[in-house]
């Protein structure tokens, strides 16, 4: 039966152990996605009977697991209350990020290495109520000019059910209205010797910027097993394309770091009020490519970097704060 997506839902919560579905709930747990990136495909896994049977046609098969891919985003806001976790938080920590509070001051997200944290998700779209466990995402950001800060989810995990169903009255109270991108909310993002204290950035040289999309490359991979099941995070392979405004000096003095191999920071602060920030810090990234792009009949400079980490073995290739 044909259905509207306004009409959809989704409820998440992490798991207290990987892989032990938990029970979201609509009043303490509802995502105010964005209708128009929410996706569910549940699949089986087949073995093939490769058995000759005398006539042509498909072989039979016979499953072995269910999991399901889902994608939804969320506009990217901070929670209202400096220290008070955002409500997207958790989307983090399904992606191998781990949370940081300070009380009355900020709440930090910086990747991890170990320990990943899974989610139950339970998802309701056109008259079904879709529910997964052991869920775990590789995650965007986005900011571009003239639209809201977004963060978009792309899941694997496991099926426990599908059925005709809702979820039921919402609860979004949790969820802030975002901020359009553009001069009324942020700032220049400042590429170089950007450093990072307490939420406040400082250094590096400010630049003019149309769009920062941080892919954070999250390799998210389901190990199936004779008597079980896996959803981890094998990897993070981090790529940011910022188009920016440069000068023609300096265009060519960043196709010079590219030859050279050279490190920069980058880091921008989007939101004015306290309660209403979020502050992001890239403390070295490699000059991976620099081109000319067209935005309408307007040419400027695309960079991609690849980021890395402060120091060697330290886990901090990225610094998402809300405060």
């Amino acid at each position: 039966m044909a259905g509207s997506p306004k009409k959809s839902g989704l409820l998440l919560d992490i798991e207290a152990t990987n892989g032990t579905a938990v029970t979201p709930t609509a009043a303490a747990n509802a995502v105010a996605i964005r209708a128009k990136n929410l996706k569910f495909k549940p699949s089986v896994g087949t073995a093939v009977r490769d058995v000759i049977t005398g006539t042509m046609g498909n072989e039979d098969k016979l499953p072995f697991d269910h999991t399901a891919e889902f994608t939804f985003g969320v506009e990217l806001a901070a929670s209202g209350t400096a220290g008070t976790a955002p409500a997207w938080g958790k989307i983090l920590r399904m992606g191998g990020f781990a949370e940081t509070v300070t009380a009355g001051s900020r709440v930090e997200y910086t990747p991890v290495s170990s320990g990943f944290k899974s989610a139950t998700v339970f998802g309701e779209v056109n008259g079904r109520l879709e529910q997964y466990f052991y869920a775990m995402a590789a995650l965007k950001l986005s900011f571009v000019v003239g639209e809201i800060a977004g963060l978009e989810a792309a899941c694997k995990s496991l099926v426990s059910t599908v059925a005709a169903g809702a979820i039921g009255a919402k609860t979004f109270t949790p969820w802030q209205r975002g901020l359009a991108v553009g001069p009324v909310n942020t700032s220049k993002i400042s590429l170089g010797g950007v450093t990072y204290t307490a939420g406040v950035l400082a250094g590096g040289t400010a630049y003019d910027f149309q769009s920062f999309d941080l892919d954070c490359g999250q390799d998210v991979q389901i190990l199936a097993l004779a008597a079980s099941q896996t959803v981890d995070i094998y990897d993070f392979k981090p790529k940011l394309d910022l188009v920016v405004d440069l000068t023609p000096a300096q265009h060519a003095q960043f196709v010079a770091g590219m030859k050279a191999g050279t490190t920069i920071g980058a880091g921008f602060t989007h939101g004015t009020v306290a309660g209403k920030k979020i502050v992001i810090h890239l403390p070295r990234c490699v000059i991976a490519d620099i081109d000319d792009t067209m935005k309408g009949p307007i040419m400027v400079s695309k960079l991609t970097l690849e980021p890395r980490s402060s120091v060697d073995g330290l886990d901090d290739w990225v610094r998402i704060t809300s405060m």
